[in-house]
């Protein structure tokens, strides 16, 4: 199975824009694995048939800006798409909230 290798930007907010692509790609194919690396990144593996791609390509383009290689649909096989998203609002410094718990 070959691998196709993505990059996203987008200025939306973080939550925002994960939310939008959970959306997006849950309508093609299926995320397999995700990285976030701080508030900077996010890596997601996905799972999608090739002949689904162009339209997912489409898709994202609507509200990301998008960097993808030319690549062909040989056949209606499953192809591993890892799509590498910047939010270019981040800061580098992720907080996450922990809340106090009794005890």
């Amino acid at each position: 199975m070959k691998a196709l290798f993505w990059k996203a930007y987008t200025h939306l907010n973080r939550h925002q824009a994960i939310d939008l692509l959970k959306q997006i790609i849950s309508q093609y194919g299926a995320i397999m694995d995700f990285k976030p690396f701080s508030d900077l990144d996010l890596s997601l593996e996905i799972s999608v048939n090739e002949d689904r791609l162009t339209a997912l390509l489409l898709s994202l383009k609507k509200h990301f800006t998008i960097e993808a290689p030319d690549f062909l649909v040989e056949s209606n096989q499953e192809r591993l798409l890892y799509l590498n998203i910047t939010f270019t609002q981040s800061t580098g410094n992720l907080i996450v909230e922990v809340p106090a718990v009794p005890g």
